[in-house]
């Protein structure tokens, strides 16, 4: 891994926090998705002078994409409004690798492994659980 790389990944960790205690204390949980939306796409503004222009047939992935990542934050919103952070936001990080790898499948036709779907499972498991107030109401299992 280079260090740039390394940084990268250091720099979009320590956002997601940020992004995460923000969302949590803030009162008005859609005034500050959108305010941090608006964050991201101007430092994407910042960026685009040093990027190709996309080929038009990749044109429809980011229409896509986009649509796509205002439905989920909009449905994040709802979340949040419905019911208590540290139980939604699990809930909604943990079923994307599972939609991912169900749209994969089902859209594109592409077929996991055996090693990818343990991950995807595992991933969505752990998620899922962490979602029961940190593991204090577990028993409500058995």
């Amino acid at each position: 891994m280079t260090l740039f790389v390394f940084f990268a990944v250091l720099a979009a960790a320590a956002m997601h926090a940020i992004w995460n205690a923000l969302v949590k204390v803030h009162l008005d949980r859609f005034l500050s998705i959108t305010l941090m939306t608006l964050g991201m796409g101007t430092a994407a503004l910042v960026v685009l002078p040093f990027v190709e222009v996309p080929k038009a047939e990749v044109w429809p992935y980011i229409i896509a994409s986009v649509i796509f990542h205002m439905g989920y934050r909009t449905f994040l919103i709802g979340a949040y409004k419905a019911g208590d952070f540290a139980q939604t936001y699990p809930l909604a990080r943990g079923t994307a690798p599972l939609l991912a790898a169900f749209g994969g499948m089902f859209v594109v036709a592409e077929i996991p492994g055996p090693f990818a779907i343990l991950g995807i499972f595992l991933l969505s498991a752990g998620t899922l659980v962490m979602s029961f107030r940190g593991g204090a109401h577990l028993e409500r299992l058995n």
